[in-house]
Formats: structure tokens, C-alpha cells, sequence
């Protein structure tokens, strides 16, 4: 207690001082500025500075004398000199001062400018404001501390007593920070009140849970009590660290009173109490990070309750709450955004995290919650559009499709009942047609479409088929599987119809439903439907890329090929059983499809690009794979037919060998003729190249493998092709030069 009133008496003292100071700084200057408003100098003829006003009398008028004497010369400066009657000089005690609060700051005289600050003052005034407050405070803290540690240990003082000496020592701090700032000491009295406010708060916490003094109640209400000041005394003094301070201490005091029950409802309430309150704050003094602030606190207080007391009865007023939470944070999150501070564009960012938190833990709490589970699926897809079509954001819709899609997608493979089938097709339907509302409403408006609702348009519509897929495909027949493939084309093959006549970019919906036509050709192909899936979207898309003008189409129809290629590839071969045919097989059927969609693909490069030799580099690409693939379907289809063959192993061998060899080089010996004929430098270089694998695997392989008869055959074989080949080139060759060269017999 002497610590404290030490502590007061300098304060008292420290204020008089400055008070004295600043009076007589408030004299000096009000000296000056009455005598310069008193005395003004004059000229050397006697005539006053002051610039004539008015027009000059005519010459023929009489001048009127002035009343006032003529004024000298002043002899020194700006005194007086001998004027009529001289003025005497007003003593400096009659000046009047205006009375002033001994507390209260003088302000600076209006006529006289603000004196120069220098650096080494601007440092001094840092260091004496600031630096010395916080020290001072610092020491002061600690002292009070030693004390208290010194009396408790000598037990001088009560539990009590000591609750109440904290109590009063924060209650004094508040108050006279209070009055200091609002006599002008804003940065002075705040800091106080903010030390006082720490003492309250450590002070209810340990009366309540270190003595117990109170009941768990009666500390809560004071600490909200306090909570309540501290933004109070904030919003009085435009104080953000104290609101901080406030916002602080309202989210701590559920945990600083907590006593290990469960009270879910009545703390997930209080939080929102606190959003509300913070948010109306932030909005009216605008103080972005007080609700970045509230954000923070929510989320550690929601998932420390969920990591140590969440248990799935309890999903439904838990989802209930985060809903609330979601709404009021992207409320808040709206208005920050259109406030168009330069300070709010972090906190927007931080912000946007809400939506996104709020939708994962919402999937995990309803996951094993079939019903709202895919009520909440239907909602969160309605509400994302909204919110897009609100912001105008296209990309929000396809980043929320996806979002959305995805755990509908796990969901559905995890619930492959029948009980749930009709619900999971209508979701996935519902879904689908909520996402692609906004597409066709800019359609059939004859407005562009965004780049992102051109994207969704292709992923909704084979996203929504795949869910559709995954959960029917085991509970009915193949039949019923190719009939939702082609009642999926048909509804975008009418978008298609309805809209082409009012957007060009209705070719997107042509494009899904092409894709999906040829998936329900062949979804009876066991997995292979996915190739052809792929295969055919790739297709549409470089199309549509071609027709639109969009490079980046393209770029997403080659991705596609090469995912559908590699999807191809991995597929598990036909098991040897004897049964296989050759080409008539799912394998061969769907690679041929992608070869076709390649030889299309090119074909429409071809006939949009006309550059000196027909060529472009896309076609080069689109071809050079076709063919690529094609030598890799003979091979697969040689070598399946001879694994499945009741031969010896030897005499299967030797037969595959020599078969590949041979159909590698008859190959190549046709695609040279034909890159030779069509002047395409691509196919003839790959040509050469197959030419060149075949004689590697000829002198390598089949010296080693093949035995007798089959190595002579592949011998021959291959060197005839190649002998044929070179003579081709030299035929081309000779006749190119011949159709260059001017004949020599001919006419100049």
C-alpha cells in the first residue's frame, strides 16, 4: 500500500510540474503576441505601413486632415516615439489569461506557428514520453509484486486483503487514467487504464480460482464486467489496443472461470454474443483487426472445445453454432471488403479462411450423418453460387464445385446401398444444374461467358456422371449405367440446342455431351470407359479451344489425351486363358477410340491452320502421338495373342519376336510413305526413328533370340523395308531436284 501512494504522490507531483511549465511556456507566448498586435511599424516619412484602401481623392476636392497626429520615426525598433499623446505601455500584469484546468494541456496561440522540432528533440521527446512511461510502469509493477510476494510469504495480509488491494490498485489506474486522458494526457492515461484493467482481471481470477472468494458466476460477471469497461473506455478514447485488451479478456473469461463441465451451449452463445459485440464495434470506430482478433479467439475456443468435449451426438447443435459463426464472419467479411481500407486487405484475406474452415469441419462432423449430410451438400452449393454471383467471382464457382464434389464423391463410394441411391443421384443432379445456373443465365442473355464458367461447364458435367456412376455401379446392370450416360449427353446436348442460337460459347455443352455420348458407348468395357471419357472431353476441348480462339483449351485437351494415354496404359492386359480375340477387345477398341480422337484432333488443325506447307506444330504433336500409340497397340495386341496361345513356349516366342520386328518395320515403311507424299516432316522423323528401334531390336534382341528360319525372315524382312524406304527417298529426292533446276534448252 506505501508502493501505491508513493506511486500516487509522484504522479501528482510529475503533473504539477508540467502544469507550472507549460503556464508559464502559455504567458511568454501571450506577451509576445499582445505586443505585436499593440505596436506596428511605421515608415521614415511618418506615414503608417498600412497600404491606402479605396480610390484617390480628385485633385479639385479638399483633402480632409486625419484626426490622429502625425507619427515619427520610431527611434529604436518598434518603440514609440513622440506621437500627440504617446500610449502608455499596458503592464504585462493586465494582459488577461484565460483561466486553465491544472490538468488540461495549454493549447498553442493561434497566431504563432509551431516551434521546430529537431531530430535530437523529436529522440528526447520519444524517450521522455514513452520509453519512461513504459519503464516506470514496468518497475512499478514489479515492486507491487515483491511486496505482495513478501507479505504473503510473512502472511501480513489476508486472501482477502489481497484480492482487495489488487481490486482498488486497478480501479485507481482506471480512474485516473480516465480523467489524464481526457484532460489530454491520452497516451499517459491510457496506458494506466490498461495496467488497471490487468489487475482487474488477475485479480477476479484469483479470488476465484487460487482463494476461492467467489462462486464461478460471480466470477464471470466480473470478468465480463471488466470486459465491458475496457471496450467502453476504448470506444470513449478511440483506443484500438485497449479494444484488443477488451476483446482479449471477453474471450479469456470462460476459460479463466472454467471448473471442467460441460456448458457447450452456454459458451458457444457467449462467443457469439462477443462476434456481435466486437463487430459492432469494428464497424463504428472502423478497426479491421478487432474482428481478426474475434476470428482468432472463436477458432481456438471452437476447437479446443471440439478436441476435448465434441462427441458425434452432439453434431447437430454443433453444426448449428458454426453456421451462425460462418454467417456473422462473412458478414464481417463483406463489409471489410467493401470498405476498400488499405489496412483491411490482410484481414480480408484472413477472413476468407472462415468459409473455408467452416466447410471442412462441417464435412467432418456430417460425414457419418447420411441425411444432413446431403442437406448440407445441396445448401453449401446453393450458397456458394449466391455468394459468387454476389462478389462476382466466377472462379468462387468452380473452386466451390470442386470443394463440394469431392467429399460427395468419397461419401458416395462409402455408401453404396440402395437405400441411398436415389438421394445421391439427386444431389449430384441438383448440384450439377445449381452450379451451370449462372452459365446459362449469362447465355441466354447473349453475354460472354467467364473463362471459369466454360471450365465448370466441362467438370460439372462428367463430375456429376461420375458420382452418378460411383454409386449405381454396383447395384444395377451395365444397361441401366450407358442409359444415365446418355441422359446426361442428351440434357447437355438440349443446353446446346436451346442456347446456340444466343452464345457461341453453347459449344461447351456440344462438347460434354459428345464426351459423354461416347462414354456411354463404351461404358459395357469394363474400365476402359474412362479412356474413352477422357479421350473424347480432350477432344471436345481442343475443338472448342480451336473455335473460341483460347490457347489454353488446348493446352487442357493435350493434358487430357495424355492422362487418358496413361490411364490406357495402366490398365491390367487380358488374362491368358485362350479366350482372346484379336483387336475385338476392350483394350484394342479403346485405344483405336483414341487414336481416332488424335487423327480428328489433327484433322481439324489441318483444316484451321494454313500455313506454307499445311503444317503446324500442334497437328506435328497430335500425329507423332497417334502413331506412337498405334505401334504401341500392334505390340500389345502381337503379344497378347501369342501369350494366349496353346504353342510351346519356345515357338510363342520366337513367333512374337519375329512378328514384331516385322510389324514395326512394314509400319514405319508406311508412314514414311505417307509423311513422304503429305510433305510431313514429323511423320517421316518418326519414321526413321521406328527404323532405327527396329534395327536395334533386330541386331540385339532377335540375334539372341531367334533361332534358324525366324532369324533369316526378321534379317529379311526388315533390310527389304528399309532397302524399299531408302529408295523412296532417293526417288523423292531426285525428282524434288529435278522440279527446282531450270532447263538449260528453254527460253530466257
Amino acid at each position: 500500500m506505501v508502493s501505491f501512494a508513493c506511486f500516487v504522490i509522484a504522479i501528482v507531483a510529475l503533473v504539477r510540474v508540467a502544469r507550472l511549465e507549460r503556464e508559464l511556456q502559455a504567458l511568454r507566448r501571450r506577451m509576445d503576441a499582445s505586443d505585436s498586435r499593440l505596436w506596428r511599424p511605421v515608415d521614415r516619412a511618418g506615414a503608417s505601413t498600412a497600404p491606402a484602401v479605396g480610390p484617390e481623392p480628385a485633385a479639385s476636392e479638399p483633402v480632409a486632415q486625419p484626426t490622429t497626429p502625425a507619427v515619427t520615426r520610431p527611434v529604436e525598433g518598434w518603440l514609440p516615439t513622440d506621437v500627440g499623446t504617446p500610449a502608455p505601455t499596458p503592464p504585462a500584469a493586465s494582459i488577461p489569461i484565460p483561466a486553465q484546468d491544472w490538468l488540461a494541456p495549454p493549447a498553442a496561440s493561434a497566431g504563432s506557428p509551431p516551434p521546430h522540432v529537431s531530430a535530437t528533440e523529436a529522440l528526447e521527446r520519444r524517450i521522455g514520453e514513452r520509453l519512461l512511461l513504459y519503464a516506470g510502469m514496468v518497475l512499478v509493477v514489479f515492486a507491487v509484486g515483491f511486496f505482495l510476494r513478501y507479505a504473503f510469504e510473512h502472511d501480513w495480509l489476508s486472501p482477502a486483503v489481497r484480492v482487495a488491494l489488487g481490486t482498488s490498485a486497478g480501479i485507481a489506474f482506471v480512474a485516473g487514467g480516465h480523467r489524464l486522458a481526457r484532460r489530454g494526457y491520452e497516451q499517459y492515461g491510457l496506458f494506466l487504464c490498461g495496467g488497471g484493467f490487468a489487475l482487474l482481471f488477475l485479480s477476479v481470477y484469483a479470488a476465484f480460482a487460487i482463494y476461492a472468494l467467489v462462486g464461478q458466476g460471480v466470477a464471470f460477471g466480473a470478468l465480463v464486467a471488466v470486459a465491458g469497461a475496457a471496450a467502453v473506455i476504448a470506444d470513449r478514447h478511440v483506443s484500438l489496443p485497449m479494444a484488443l485488451m477488451a476483446v482479449c479478456g471477453g474471450f479469456a473469461a470462460p476459460f479463466l472461470v472454467s471448473t471442467g463441465a460441460d456448458a457447450q451451449i452456454a459458451l458457444f452463445t457467449y462467443d457469439g454474443i462477443l462476434i456481435a459485440a466486437t463487430m459492432y464495434l469494428a464497424r463504428r470506430r472502423a478497426w479491421p483487426s478487432l474482428n481478426l482478433a474475434s476470428f482468432v479467439f472463436t477458432l481456438l475456443t471452437v476447437t479446443a472445445w471440439m478436441l476435448d468435449r465434441y462427441t458425434p451426438s452432439r453434431y447437430l447443435v454443433t453444426e448449428g453454432f458454426l453456421t451462425a459463426y460462418c454467417a456473422m464472419f462473412v458478414a464481417i467479411l463483406r463489409d471489410t471488403h467493401r470498405s476498400g481500407r488499405p489496412d483491411a486487405r490482410v484481414v480480408t484475406v484472413i477472413l476468407g479462411l472462415a468459409p473455408v474452415l467452416y466447410h471442412l469441419a462441417s464435412v467432418a462432423i456430417l460425414f457419418d450423418h447420411g441425411v444432413a449430410f446431403l442437406i448440407y451438400i445441396s445448401l453449401a452449393s446453393a450458397a456458394v453460387v449466391v455468394a459468387s454471383l454476389e462478389a462476382n467471382i466466377a472462379a468462387l464457382r468452380f473452386v466451390g464445385w470442386l470443394a463440394i464434389i469431392a467429399p460427395l464423391a468419397i461419401w458416395v463410394s462409402a455408401h453404396q446401398r440402395r437405400g441411398w441411391v436415389v438421394a445421391s443421384v439427386v444431389v449430384a443432379v441438383g448440384t450439377w444444374l445449381l452450379s451451370l445456373a449462372p452459365a446459362v443465365r449469362s447465355a441466354s442473355r447473349e453475354e460472354p461467358l467467364d473463362p471459369w464458367d466454360m471450365r465448370l461447364i466441362h467438370s460439372t458435367g462428367l463430375g456429376a456422371f461420375g458420382v452418378v456412376y460411383v454409386a449405381m455401379a454396383d447395384l444395377v446392370s451395365i444397361r441401366t449405367l450407358a442409359l444415365g450416360a446418355w441422359l446426361f449427353a442428351a440434357a447437355n446436348a438440349a443446353g446446346w440446342a436451346m442456347l446456340r442460337k444466343r452464345s457461341a460459347d453453347a459449344v461447351h455443352w456440344l462438347g460434354v455431351a459428345c464426351a459423354l455420348a461416347a462414354v456411354a458407348v463404351a461404358i459395357g468395357f469394363s474400365g476402359y470407359w474412362t479412356v474413352v471419357m477422357w479421350s473424347a472431353e480432350a477432344a471436345a476441348l481442343m475443338w472448342i479451344g480451336r473455335q473460341a480462339g483460347r490457347v489454353w483449351f488446348r493446352i487442357g485437351g493435350l493434358i487430357l489425351f495424355a492422362i487418358a494415354i496413361g490411364v490406357w496404359l495402366q490398365i491390367e492386359p487380358p488374362d491368358g486363358n485362350g479366350s482372346f480375340t484379336v483387336v475385338l477387345n476392350a483394350r484394342a477398341l479403346s485405344g483405336a477410340f483414341v487414336i481416332a480422337m488424335l487423327y480428328l484432333v489433327a484433322a481439324v488443325e489441318r483444316a484451321a491452320i494454313r500455313t506454307s506447307d499445311g503444317w503446324s506444330r500442334e497437328r506435328g504433336v497430335l500425329l507423332v502421338t497417334a502413331h506412337a500409340l498405334t505401334v504401341v497397340l500392334i505390340s500389345l495386341e502381337i503379344v497378347s495373342f501369342w501369350e494366349t496361345r496353346t504353342l510351346e513356349a519356345v515357338d510363342a516366342n520366337l513367333a512374337r519376336q519375329l512378328m514384331l520386328s516385322s510389324a514395326w518395320a512394314i509400319y514405319a515403311g508406311a508412314i514414311i510413305a505417307i509423311g513422304m507424299h503429305r510433305h510431313s516432316p514429323p511423320i517421316r522423323y518418326f519414321a526413321i526413328a521406328l527404323f532405327a528401334l527396329t534395327a536395334l531390336k533386330v541386331v540385339v534382341v532377335d540375334t539372341q533370340a531367334l533361332e534358324g528360319i525366324y532369324r533369316v525372315i526378321a534379317f529379311l524382312v526388315v533390310g527389304a523395308i528399309m532397302l524399299a524406304a531408302s529408295f523412296l527417298y532417293q526417288r523423292v529426292r531426285g525428282t524434288e531436284t529435278r522440279s527446282r533446276t531450270p532447263d538449260p534448252t528453254s527460253a530466257p
